[in-house]
């Protein structure tokens, strides 16, 4: 009787548990909606923590800290891209000329500076550590923000590195502009930093696939053609990377200060 008694206290406490759970993850869900994220990233984060494995948490908290990054204002995107669809927007632009294989384009949606970047890296992390499906998390919809939260780790690269800083000096001294972005600085990429660069760039192939965009959509474009540039650069991933971003932001014409 005394163990019956023990068994049925402890089934009512774990039911109370998932219930407060259950009812953290509904808020949640009502305060991205909202746009609460900091919010949402708050009530979710004790909840991984009680429950690492609980995927419905995993993909709200992810979502809450790419609606986050959203928010922050991009200095090359217009004023009227809000949002990370306003984000998307504004890296599917057409292309400049001087920009063959689209890794500019990347550029536009970089933060302006680095606070935001570990949280991005989070936010892929999570997203892509979900395995299993269901009504509340479907796989197309976790594919979205996980290809969304890619670009966003894409573009980081771009402020690491200074590629979007500005471009008012002559960077090797002297009078006259050169065409090198101030800040830029390609020693600063880090091996881990280009491992996953072309992660992000080979996952929004996988999951553009998923979500079921046509492979001629531009941003899929795009990123095949950074791959094969990535590929012909050759030697180890790192210095791939680098060549990509010097032959993108400081080729000796740029290097020249007119």
């Amino acid at each position: 009787m005394k163990n019956s008694f023990v068994v049925g206290a402890l089934m009512v406490l774990m039911l109370s548990c998932v219930s407060e759970s259950q009812k953290g993850i509904e808020e949640a869900r009502f305060l991205l909606d909202q746009g609460e994220f900091a919010q949402a990233i708050a009530l979710l984060k004790p909840i991984l923590a009680d429950e690492p494995n609980n995927n419905e948490a995993k993909f709200l908290y992810g979502s809450a800290l790419i609606g986050g990054f959203a928010l922050e204002k991009k200095s090359g995107c217009r004023d009227t891209d809000t949002g990370y669809l306003g984000l998307l927007a504004c890296l599917l632009d057409d292309k400049t000329a001087d920009d063959s294989n689209g890794l500019k384009t990347f550029s536009r949606i970089a933060p302006e500076n680095g606070n935001s970047n570990d949280e991005i890296a989070e936010a892929v992390d999570v997203l892509v550590s979900i395995k299993k499906f269901n009504e509340r998390v479907p796989e197309k919809d976790v594919a979205l923000q996980r290809l969304v939260s890619r670009a966003f780790a894409i573009s980081s690269a771009f402020q690491v590195t200074g590629a979007n800083s500005e471009n008012t000096e002559c960077n090797a001294g002297g009078a006259g502009v050169d065409d090198v972005p101030d800040e830029y600085d390609i020693s600063v990429l880090t091996a881990t930093q280009a491992a996953d660069f072309r992660a992000n760039l080979e996952g929004i192939e996988a999951d553009a696939q998923i979500v079921g965009f046509d492979t001629d959509f531009n941003l899929i474009t795009r990123v095949n053609d950074i791959l094969a540039d990535l590929e012909a650069n050759g030697g180890s991933n790192l210095n791939a990377v680098r060549d990509l971003f010097d032959g993108a932001y400081n080729t000796p014409a740029q290097q020249v200060c007119n």
